[in-house]
């Protein structure tokens, strides 16, 4: 929930059946460009797409919050991820040029019942390196959670196409097809610490 301390916050989104590989949630449902969650960093020269009203600061952690809610309709299995964007692929599918996987889970059943996966990234802006770093916990599942063992972000370097803007993007795919699959982007924040 976006509070005095959210820098960036993206709308509800939803895709229906994604399969394969990872698909990104869309900027609006039924869109075929990706959300792309973005703030400004302090001391560097900001870009249209950022929302920030306060900047991201060398120094200081910054976390990002992501709340996926899945719809498995059938025996399938579902496997979420979030990315730090590279600045390039705006499609829903496409991945690489700077696109960095932040944490992609082990795929889990989503066997006919909804589920959730929540992560935090608590992520340090190191400004002399241009880099990030910092730590992923998280949880998935549905009235037994799992968590999600803490896992370290090192040194994720800023490419010329994302200088003065931090962006991220989430999004899954389910193991089978089935009409009735659906994964939707309940809560997608950047909040100062």
């Amino acid at each position: 929930m976006a509070n005095i301390n959210t820098i960036a916050a993206a709308p509800y989104s939803q895709l229906a059946n994604p399969l394969t590989s990872v698909n990104f949630f869309p900027s609006i449902v039924g869109g075929s460009n990706r959300l792309i969650l973005s703030a400004g960093q302090a001391g560097a020269a900001t870009v249209g797409s950022s929302l920030a009203s306060t900047p991201i600061e060398d120094g200081k952690i910054f976390i990002v919050k992501c709340v996926i809610r899945i719809k498995g309709n059938t025996t399938t299995n579902f496997t979420p991820s979030l990315y730090f964007w590279g600045g390039t692929n705006t499609d829903l599918t496409t991945t690489g040029n700077g696109d960095a996987a932040l944490l992609t889970t082990s795929a889990y059943a989503v066997n006919s019942t909804t589920q959730y996966w929540t992560v935090e990234a608590h992520i340090v802006w190191n400004g002399s390196l241009g880099q990030f770093g910092g730590w992923i916990v998280g949880m998935s599942g549905a009235t037994s959670a799992t968590l999600i063992s803490p896992v370290a972000l090192s040194n994720i370097p800023i490419t010329a196409a994302t200088i003065g803007v931090v962006r991220f993007c989430a999004g899954g795919f389910f193991s089978g097809t089935d009409a009735g699959n659906l994964m939707s982007l309940m809560q997608f924040e950047i909040d100062k610490l």
